[in-house]
């Protein structure tokens, strides 16, 4: 089971086999770039793993981690996680395998950051009908593109809501 760690550093503890909750040795302690023990359940690698802190590597040797890439916390973070006293939670951006070109094959490819803003690029959907609830519209002004915010236009009454939406959508285009 070759998987590496690829978060800063992560902990795992065995268990009775009888009872998951119950501690069986020490905790072991495996740093960026580590390889994951035997012992640990396919239900925690897979969640790790899906959570982007482990990949799976055929040759672990074969993966560069990115080593001192610096955090960046995004706003809706807080400050200090339960799980990192330290206030230094880990970012995807962090979190991406970095295969040397000569090892690349064309099955791969870049994936664009997570901090590239989106919604600017977000397509434009086509607008509600007019005989469609005021709710409909409400949400419909909601998109990015369009600007307004929730609380504008539950303000509005329907008829103005409509003007505005139609005049925005037809700007946004």
């Amino acid at each position: 089971m070759p998987y590496i760690v690829l978060a800063s550093k992560l902990a795992f503890q065995k268990t009775r086999a009888d009872d998951p909750k119950v501690p069986d040795g020490p905790e072991v302690i495996v740093v960026k770039g580590g390889l994951v023990p035997d012992w640990v359940s396919t239900f925690q690698v897979s969640a790790l793993t899906s959570a982007g802190l482990l990949a799976w590597a055929n040759e672990p040797e074969a993966v560069v981690v990115p080593e001192g890439v610096p955090q960046v916390r995004l706003p809706e973070q807080p400050v200090i996680l339960p799980s990192d006293p330290a206030g230094v939670p880990p970012v995807v951006g962090d979190l991406i395998v970095d295969v040397p070109d000569d090892r690349r094959d064309e099955t791969m490819v870049d994936v664009p950051s997570v901090t590239e803003p989106t919604p600017a690029v977000a397509p434009l959907p086509e607008l509600p009908k007019a005989s469609d609830s005021k709710d409909v519209w409400e949400q419909f002004a909601t998109h990015p593109r369009i600007g307004l915010s929730l609380a504008e236009a539950e303000a509005m009454t329907k008829q103005n809501l409509m003007a505005e939406v139609k005049s925005r959508h037809a700007a946004a285009q």
